[in-house]
């Protein structure tokens, strides 16, 4: 003859959603959800978590940039994982900080420090604006022969800058050839 076996039943809060539920008594980290969706849903949450905070263990913290210590890529880029997915680095930061980047904006580095991962660091703005506040742009105020780029020293053609007096002595130097007869 079978034995007839009783359970005591427990009241039990969800750690998910809260909703109190009844359960038998099976251990100490047992039943501690209403459902299975409240604990894959909480074991995702704390897998996000952890996500969080190995990101910022690989941050060395300074008084002004923050470098990633993390895998950097070819361009000079920090390289993060983050919600499964390989992202840069700089650009984690930013959504963990500010939330996501608007649609059509680019992160700056406004210290031009491509490891540097401070939002403080880092300014949303159009891929135009990016390009034309990058090293050749408007931070270069010279030419590659030392020559400023100033009102009366360059010329603008076609979005491009050039220098007047490399482009005088370059026509110099062509008419100089020319008139010897030698060519390039």
């Amino acid at each position: 003859m079978s034995r007839l076996r009783v359970y005591r039943l427990f009241d039990v809060q969800c750690l998910n959603c809260g909703r109190v539920v009844q359960r038998r008594a099976h251990g100490p980290n047992r039943d501690l959800y209403c459902s299975t969706i409240c604990a894959n849903r909480a074991s995702g949450a704390r897998r996000a978590a952890q996500s969080v905070s190995r990101f910022w263990m690989q941050v060395a913290r300074g008084d002004g940039c923050w470098l990633w210590m993390g895998p950097i890529n070819q361009m000079g880029y920090g390289r993060a994982t983050h919600r499964g997915r390989r992202q840069l680095a700089h650009r984690v930061a930013f959504e963990l900080t500010n939330g996501p980047v608007p649609d059509g904006l680019v992160l700056d580095h406004l210290c031009r420090v491509k490891a540097c991962v401070n939002p403080a660091h880092l300014e949303a703005v159009t891929n135009r604006e990016n390009v034309r506040r990058g090293l050749k742009g408007v931070l270069t105020t010279h030419c590659p022969k030392g020559h400023p780029y100033d009102e009366v020293n360059t010329h603008y053609h076609e979005g491009h800058r050039y220098c007047r007096a490399c482009g005088r002595a370059s026509t110099a130097a062509r008419r100089k050839r020319q008139k010897e007869g030698v060519t390039r």
